[in-house]
C-alpha cells in the first residue's frame, strides 16, 4: 500500500480542471482528518475567505493578500492572534505608501539590499527594527525613508563608523540605537554642518545615540559627539571609554548639550560640577607642561571644549583663584527675581551663591505665603531651557551656574490632588500590569494548543 504524501504550501493543483494554489493543511476545528486550503485562480469558485467556526486558521503558515488595498497592519498584535503560524505573507500591488506603522524585521536574515528595494515603497514609515541580521553597512546612503524617526540596528556587525556614516542622510532620524555592533570609533561630523539641528548635513535632528557594549576606547570618540547639533541623549555602556575613573562626569564636561547619559538625567548642577573639574585638571596639566610648548599645544588640540570652557568660567588656574581670594564674597551673589504664578507679585533679591534651595523655599515661603512643602520653583534664563530649581534642598545656587540676573518662578501644588492623582495612576499602572499577566497567560495556552496540534500532525504523519 503506497502512503499519499502530505501536499506542500505553495504547491500548484488542479482540480475540475480549475486551477488553484495550496494556502493550508492541516486539522480545522469541528472536522476530521486532515484538510487542504485551496486558493482558487477564479475568484468566483471560492466558497468562503479561510474561516471556520467563527474565528480564522490558527494554523495558517502562507497567505496572498495581493491587490487587496492593504494599509495598515491593525493594532499591535492583532495579526500573531489571528494567524500565530503565518511565515509568508505576499502583498503585492498593496497601497504601503500609507503605511505610518513600526515595521519590525529582527532577526529575519534582510540584507541591505532587501532594505534599500523596500525603501521607496514605505516613505511615511516612522519606526524601523533591524536587530540582529549581521549587517555590516549600506554600501549607499538611505534615501527613501524620508519620515523615518527610529533606526534600531543592535547586535549587527557595523564595526566602523563609516558603515554608520550612511545611515546620516535619513532627513528625520532622530533615535539611532547601534548596542553590540563591535564599532570602534566615531568621526566628528564635517565642519560646517554643526552649526544648527535642522541643517543640511548628516545627523541633523539626531537626538538618541545609543552605542552601549561596543569597541569605543578613545576619548577622541566621546568629543566627536559634541558635534552633533542635535543631540541630547548617549548610552555608552559597556565600551572601554566609559570604564575609565570618573567617566561620567568626563563624559558630561567633553559633550557640551547632552541632557541624558546611559539612562539618567544630567543635572545643571551636575554639568557645572563636572566640567569644572575636567576645566580645572586640565589647566593645571597645562600649566605643568607649558601653555607655549609642543606638549601643552597638542593637549590644548586634544581638548576640543577648552576653549568654550574657558570662555564659560574663566581663568581657573593656580594663579586666577589666588587672585580672587579676596573677592569671593561679592562674586558670589546672585540676582534672582522672585515670582508668584498665582498673584503675579514679584520681588528682587541679591542672595549668595551658598544659599541652599531649602532656604530659598523658606523665604519664598515668607514672600508669596506659599507652605515649602507646596513649592514648585523653576529657573529661567535667556538662551536656556526652563529647568526645574527645587528637586534638591541641600543644592546651592551657585551650582546652577546662573549668569547675570535669572527668574525664579514660584507654583503652589495642589498636594491632595497630587497625591489622588499618584493614587489613581498606581491603581491603573497595577490593572494594567495584571491585564498582561492575564494576556500573557493566554498567549501561553495559545502556544501550548498550538504545539499540541504540531505535534498531532507530526506524529499522524
Amino acid at each position: 500500500m503506497v502512503t499519499p504524501s502530505v501536499p506542500e504550501l505553495g504547491a500548484r493543483v488542479r482540480v475540475d480542471s480549475q486551477g488553484a494554489t495550496i494556502r493550508y493543511v492541516g486539522e480545522v476545528a469541528g472536522q476530521s482528518g486532515s484538510w487542504v486550503g485551496l486558493e482558487w485562480d477564479l475568484e468566483a469558485r471560492g466558497k468562503h475567505d479561510g474561516s471556520t467556526g467563527g474565528g480564522q486558521l490558527d494554523q495558517l503558515l502562507a497567505a496572498n493578500l495581493t491587490s487587496c488595498s492593504v494599509a495598515t497592519v491593525g493594532a499591535p498584535g492583532e495579526l500573531a492572534v489571528i494567524a500565530p503560524s503565518l511565515s509568508e505573507l505576499e502583498l503585492a500591488s498593496n497601497p504601503l505608501r500609507d503605511w505610518e506603522e513600526t515595521l519590525v524585521l529582527n532577526g529575519t536574515g534582510i540584507s541591505w539590499q532587501q532594505v534599500q528595494a523596500i525603501e521607496c515603497y514605505l516613505p511615511d514609515l516612522a519606526e524601523l527594527h533591524l536587530c540582529s541580521n549581521d549587517l555590516e553597512g549600506p554600501d549607499r546612503a538611505l534615501s527613501g525613508f524620508q519620515k523615518l524617526t527610529v533606526l534600531s540596528l543592535d547586535h549587527n556587525s557595523m564595526k566602523t563608523w563609516a558603515a554608520v556614516a550612511a545611515l546620516g542622510s535619513l532627513p528625520s532620524l532622530v533615535s539611532l540605537s547601534l548596542a553590540a555592533n563591535n564599532i570602534c570609533s566615531i568621526e566628528p561630523l564635517p565642519p560646517g554642518s554643526t552649526q544648527s539641528a535642522g541643517g543640511t548635513g548628516p545627523f541633523q535632528r539626531l537626538q538618541t545615540l545609543l552605542l552601549a557594549d561596543n569597541a569605543l576606547s578613545a576619548w577622541s570618540c566621546v568629543d566627536a559627539l559634541d558635534t552633533f547639533p542635535a543631540l541630547q541623549e548617549v548610552r555608552l555602556t559597556g565600551n572601554a571609554v566609559f570604564s575609565q575613573p570618573n567617566a561620567r562626569a568626563e563624559v558630561i564636561a567633553r559633550v557640551g548639550a547632552l541632557s541624558r547619559l546611559n539612562g539618567s538625567s544630567i543635572t545643571r548642577p551636575e554639568r557645572k560640577d563636572a566640567e569644572l573639574q575636567y576645566l580645572r585638571t586640565l589647566t593645571a596639566h597645562l600649566e605643568a607642561a607649558g601653555l607655549d610648548s609642543a606638549a601643552g599645544k597638542a593637549m590644548a588640540a586634544a581638548n576640543p571644549r577648552l576653549k568654550s570652557l574657558q570662555d564659560k568660567f574663566g581663568n581657573v588656574g593656580a594663579a586666577a583663584i589666588n587672585q580672587k581670594q579676596g573677592s569671593v564674597m561679592r562674586a558670589g551673589l546672585v540676582t534672582l527675581n522672585l515670582r508668584c504664578e498665582s498673584s503675579g507679585s514679584t520681588h528682587t533679591k541679591r542672595l549668595p551663591g551658598s544659599l541652599t534651595i531649602g532656604k530659598l523655599k523658606v523665604l519664598c515661603e515668607r514672600l508669596f505665603r506659599i507652605p515649602v512643602q507646596a513649592q514648585v520653583l523653576t529657573l529661567h534664563e535667556e538662551g536656556r531651557q526652563p529647568a526645574a530649581f527645587g528637586e534638591d534642598d541641600g543644592t546651592t545656587i551657585s551650582m546652577f551656574d546662573i549668569q547675570g540676573t535669572a527668574e525664579v518662578t514660584v507654583q503652589q501644588q495642589d498636594l491632595q490632588a497630587d497625591a489622588a492623582a499618584a493614587a489613581l495612576a498606581k491603581k491603573e499602572a497595577k490593572e494594567q500590569h495584571e491585564g498582561r499577566m492575564r494576556q500573557h497567560d493566554k498567549d501561553i495556552e495559545l502556544m501550548k494548543r498550538i504545539q499540541e496540534q504540531h505535534y498531532t500532525l507530526s506524529t499522524t504523519e
